[in-house]
């Protein structure tokens, strides 16, 4: 298989959000720009040079909807689209994402049973607890959660932390795949 540019990868992400804004239009949803992605087009005018990937947000009610007209089969996408989410056990994340089957991505990372498709990750948007302890310890539990949920989708042998924390993942790992990438996914999205 031929890899792609950064710029080649951009265009087909640039295509993929117009067409994922094409879909919220026509169903009513809300939807936003966050994290690099946010940044690059306030600062950059389009993507952060060196970015390969568009993140976006969704009001909680609005990524529900997105879900279950997914789920009921009545969302409308073009050819070799689909969401995928882990509800429907086809993506172990705590997040959904808008896939394209027919473009491969390559990580160094992730194993290639996880989601190997060029996609947008579309982020549920949760309101936070009043008080600071609460709020304190569900970051806390995120934190922590999403690490095991990545420890568990990852290679044996990889980590963006070096050599060293590559060793003791790979201890714990084994543990993480037996809970489940998708039940860690679940209790994420709780």
């Amino acid at each position: 298989p031929q890899l792609l540019t950064l710029e080649q990868t951009q265009e087909i992400y640039l295509e993929l959000l117009q067409e994922f804004d094409g879909v919220c239009r026509q169903y009513g949803l809300r939807y936003d720009l966050c994290g690099g992605s946010m940044l690059g087009a306030v600062r950059h005018r389009g993507f952060i040079p060196w970015d390969n990937d568009i993140d976006l947000s969704m009001p909680r009610p609005d990524y529900e909807r997105l879900l279950e007209l997914q789920r009921e089969g009545k969302l409308r996408l073009p050819g070799h689209r689909q969401v995928v989410s882990e509800r429907d056990k086809t993506f172990p994340r705590h997040f959904a994402r808008y896939v394209r089957h027919d473009v491969k991505r390559v990580s160094e990372m992730a194993e290639d049973w996880d989601c190997p498709y060029i996609g947008i990750d579309i982020f549920p948007l949760d309101g936070v607890p009043a008080d600071e302890r609460s709020f304190a310890r569900q970051i806390k539990k995120i934190r922590r959660l999403r690490r095991f949920l990545l420890t568990s989708v990852e290679k044996k042998g990889t980590s963006r932390r070096g050599k060293a924390a590559a060793m003791v993942k790979n201890l714990y790992r084994p543990i993480l795949r037996l809970i489940g990438s998708y039940r860690l996914a679940h209790m994420l999205d709780k």
